[in-house]
């Protein structure tokens, strides 16, 4: 169900993704129509470039900010604060990608427990 958070958060953090190979393929498709519509002499391959290129630029300036996500610590914060409420020599189970990577993390790479 779209009214579930869960559902709602994997949405919003992987549905933009698509973007990535959207953004590409509109800029081709640009150039190739821009070429189509003028005579190579008149148009030229570094103009239709350009354009295609701009085009791709202006799309992820605009999407770009709103999928920042450099400043969000919350799972790191969770993951924190399992690894620090565990006794020690406590194996921990995780269900999920999330919380199991983010543990994995701080374990392996920063020393944390």
């Amino acid at each position: 169900s779209v009214d579930d958070p869960l559902t709602r958060h994997v949405i919003s953090r992987f549905y933009p993704q698509i973007y990535l190979c959207a953004y590409p393929l509109a800029a081709a498709s640009v150039r190739r129509l821009l070429t189509l519509l003028r005579p190579a002499r008149v148009c030229g391959g570094g103009w239709a470039a350009a354009a295609a290129g701009g085009l791709l630029c202006a799309c992820l300036a605009v999407r770009l900010p709103g999928q920042d996500q450099s400043s969000n610590y919350i799972v790191r914060g969770y993951a924190e604060s399992v690894l620090k409420g565990m006794p020690e020599g406590a194996v921990l189970v995780t269900q999920g990608d999330t919380p199991m990577y983010a543990s994995r993390y701080l374990s392996a790479v920063e020393g944390l427990r």
